[in-house]
């Protein structure tokens, strides 16, 4: 079985700089771009005063078995104390 590098990442809030989602993703740069193209939510109020969320990278794992990345990101999230905010 093919082995993926995911990304443990966060969004944080330049204005506060409050963590405000944790994911995982096998293409960073994609998902970023995701992240910013979505039209409701915090992201799209704070692209309305000209930024735009910062990236903070928790972890890097390489695995063939997506729940494990899945899991640690579960940790990440249970280990970090703030509100989840929709994106």
């Amino acid at each position: 079985m093919e082995e993926n590098e995911y990304t443990i990442y966060g969004l944080k809030d330049p204005t506060n700089n409050e963590i405000k989602l944790i994911s995982f993703t096998i293409n960073l740069d994609s998902r970023y771009k995701k992240h910013l193209y979505v039209e409701k939510g915090w992201i799209s109020e704070l692209k309305k005063t000209g930024m735009r969320p910062e990236i903070v990278i928790f972890d890097t794992i390489k695995t063939s078995d997506r729940n494990i990345a899945h899991n640690k990101m579960i940790d990440i999230r249970n280990n970090y104390e703030f509100e989840i905010k929709s994106v």
